[in-house]
């Protein structure tokens, strides 16, 4: 009789595979990771080759790219030119928090690239860092759901290969790359629900907090989501209680972990609030070109079109697609899961098509409230269509004999090439075009600048001066006045009487020489922030100027300047930036890892002593 096959499914969850990453120990020691890191770097900067050709030409290419070179280049010189740790910035906006604000990465492991190669080489050299990222994540994984170590080579490089990660990074979304991290939030959770191991879910917290302290809440949020789908329809797979049991400890942990940045952004937040545009809709039927036509350049389509861009919305795959249609097919009900959390990732992708579409359940929310773009929805949707290639492959290498591990092979590189060729070009946009230098500034210390040129606040800020106006998450009203201003009095004045001299000047501490002959306000041309405190003098912190919400100013409060109201009298006073929520939170963030390093502890002698 011939010889019959049993259906294929992936051997995800074999008792086998999932001891301890044993997957890494028993197939090569440490052989495997070690190939892994080395590919995962080389095809990052393969990838991302272009960025490579200006690493010291600061880019000129939209906003977002000098948007996020200013915040590096604040953080870095912050830290080295002041030895301080960067919580306010007094470059931008008139001045606003550092650590608090969502979109500055000041607490990324990122920062270190930053502070060795330079703010500008830095960031450019985070794009194929993070590729790396996700592609070394995406294959752990595929190994951890039971794929050969060939298909799980597939389903990491899909991710990262996609269209969406060279598009977003061309636009300078510097803080979405840390979309990376998705399958690294995945693969210790399911280890957790698979080896009822709770420092595994520890690990899962602890990556998605990184997503937030790397990026802004929007991976952290479609990380959340992606957990919230792929982990209780896990645990209607395996028929158990544990996956639900490691979503909830997953994100007590994570909030825990990201509690230094969390807490400051949640001041930050609610003193200005975000007003989105809403509803936004996409059409299903665009899908086929957005995943598999190979006309992917960034200016594909005008904004009429695409109300964002076309770079929110490509995801090119291309022959991809045939690995993880077959794996949809065969992979059985571990990926029925994977296809529940990809059409769950669609709906949210299609945006607000009536009141009980999932954007717009999901607007009723705290945080995601303030979100916009539902087209950023095809990121994680890329993710379950990698998790499905990766079981197409393996049924491949496995089902068509002798030739599998061949086909296989050959189909991986051919799609890779294809996304390198497709994707890997729109870099050149952003070498094309090196940002140049601003108006000649004031040499003598810091300087507000009130017309500021649209994309330059990185040399703005190079050049020791503050933007009144500049581009942020919301709009920033505010009382600062720029010396090109006719009523601009300077960077610190006394409203009655007397005089002050500056005689330290730093982001985070001002110190002054005051004398007046009676009772008056000493004026800072800077934003008021109620964490600056007065360290050194007699006198109370105020804000000055401040103006309600109005209809005209789109219903945001106008910022008033920071002053210190003074007696009579000659002495020196300080002030520093001390937030009391970075105090906190960052108690919050180390119990958070003393008591996952306490867990791992005891489940490591627990197994050991098993």
């Amino acid at each position: 009789m011939p010889k019959t096959h049993p259906p294929y499914a992936p051997q995800a969850m074999s008792p086998v595979r999932l001891s301890s990453l044993g997957w890494i120990k028993r197939c090569s020691g440490w052989r495997e990771p070690v190939a892994v890191a080395t590919v995962s770097l080389a095809l990052g900067f393969l990838f991302a080759y272009p960025l490579l050709t200006a690493l010291s030409v600061p880019s000129g290419f939209l906003g977002d790219w000098d948007q996020h070179l200013a915040f590096s280049w604040v953080q870095y010189d912050t830290i080295w030119r002041f030895h301080q740790i960067p919580l306010w910035n007094p470059y931008k906006c008139g001045g606003i928090p550092a650590l608090g604000n969502p979109q500055d990465r000041i607490l990324t492991p990122f920062t270190l690239v930053h502070l060795l190669a330079g703010p500008i080489a830095g960031l450019y050299l985070e794009v194929p860092l993070h590729f790396a990222v996700a592609w070394s994540g995406g294959y752990m994984l595929a190994r951890v759901l039971g794929v050969s170590r060939l298909a799980a080579i597939g389903a990491a490089t899909v991710f990262p290969a996609s269209s969406w990660y060279a598009l977003h990074a061309t636009c300078g979304h510097a803080d979405l790359l840390s979309f990376a991290l998705l399958p690294w939030v995945l693969a210790p959770a399911l280890l957790a629900a698979e080896r009822r191991r709770l420092s595994y879910a520890a690990l899962s917290g602890a990556a998605l907090a990184l997503t937030f302290f790397d990026g802004s809440p929007y991976p952290t949020v479609y990380a959340f989501l992606l957990m919230a789908t792929v982990l209780p329809a896990w645990a209607l797979y395996r028929r158990s209680a544990w996956p639900l049991l490691v979503f909830g400890l997953a994100l007590v942990f994570g909030v825990g972990f990201m509690a230094a940045k969390l807490l400051p952004a949640i001041d930050f937040m609610r003193g200005h609030p975000r007003p989105i545009l809403h509803p936004e809709v996409n059409d299903y039927r665009v899908l086929g070109q957005l995943l598999l036509s190979r006309n992917q350049d960034f200016w594909l389509w005008p904004e009429a079109v695409w109300k964002w861009g076309f770079w929110e919305s490509g995801a090119y795959v291309g022959l991809f697609i045939v690995p993880a249609i077959l794996g949809a097919l065969v992979g059985g009900a571990a990926a029925l899961v994977w296809l529940f959390a990809g059409a769950c990732m669609l709906l949210i992708w299609m945006g607000s098509h009536g009141p009980l579409w999932p954007w717009e359940i999901l607007h009723h929310l705290p945080v995601f409230s303030a979100m916009r773009v539902p087209s950023r929805a095809i990121i994680p949707f890329t993710l379950t269509l990698a998790v499905m290639t990766g079981f197409g492959l393996d049924w491949i290498s496995k089902r068509a004999r002798r030739f599998g591990p061949a086909i296989a092979l050959i189909l991986i590189a051919v799609a890779t090439v294809d996304c390198l060729l497709v994707g890997t070009p729109n870099y050149w946009y952003v070498v094309s075009k090196p940002e140049s230098d601003v108006q000649p500034l004031p040499s003598d210390g810091f300087h507000q600048v009130f017309r500021v040129v649209r994309d330059h606040e990185l040399n703005y800020a190079r050049h020791n001066a503050g933007a009144k106006y500049c581009y942020e998450f919301t709009v920033w009203p505010n009382k600062v006045k720029g010396y090109d201003q006719s009523d601009y009095q300077d960077e610190q004045y006394i409203s009655g009487p007397g005089t002050v001299r500056l005689e330290k000047w730093t982001p985070n501490a001002l110190e002054y020489d005051v004398d007046t002959a009676s009772p008056s306000d000493l004026v800072i041309n800077q934003n008021y922030d109620p964490s600056w405190r007065l360290t050194e003098g007699t006198g109370q912190v105020f804000e000055l100027g401040a103006l309600p919400p109005s209809a005209m100013r789109d219903f945001l409060p106008v910022s008033g300047l920071l002053a210190v109201q003074v007696p009579a009298g000659h002495q020196r006073v300080e002030l520093r930036y001390r937030p009391a929520s970075v105090i906190a939170g960052t108690a919050i963030t180390l119990i958070t890892l003393l008591v996952s390093l306490a867990l791992w502890l005891v489940e490591r002698r627990k197994a050991i002593a098993t």
